[in-house]
């Protein structure tokens, strides 16, 4: 059940991948400024640093925070982590709505990363 749910989102995210080149869309990024490059960094490199240490309400907390400073265009790499540490606490529906972000950007590049990482350790359905 776990490799089902997880090949249905890689499904979707490479599927969105594909939709995105076809699809042109008005809706842009806003350019950061150079202070809030700073704070999403360091609250991105504080959550990363919290996941490290296996607190992992608190750094999907911290991942959320810097999210939001950077209207929700963080990284997708940190939007993965984000969704791992959400799966790591159990609350499913927030990880699965980062998972949703990367795949409406369809610009993660580390598929190697997705496809090997240890369900195990993530999201567990019954």
């Amino acid at each position: 059940m776990k490799k089902i749910i997880f090949l249905l989102v890689l499904a979707l995210v490479l599927s969105c991948k594909q939709q995105k080149k076809e699809v042109k869309t008005e809706i842009t990024a806003k350019e950061l400024t150079v202070e809030e490059k700073a704070q999403y960094s360091t609250l991105k490199n504080e959550a990363w640093k919290l996941y490290e240490s296996k607190d992992y309400l608190q750094s999907a907390k911290k991942y959320s925070e810097a999210f939001g400073v950077s209207g929700y265009h963080g990284n997708t790499s940190d939007m993965y982590n984000a969704a791992c540490s959400w799966a790591l606490i159990k609350e499913v529906d927030s990880a699965f709505v980062h998972l949703l972000r990367i795949a409406e950007r369809g610009d993660y590049t580390n598929y190697n990363h997705i496809t090997t990482d240890s369900v195990k350790h993530h999201i567990k359905v019954t």
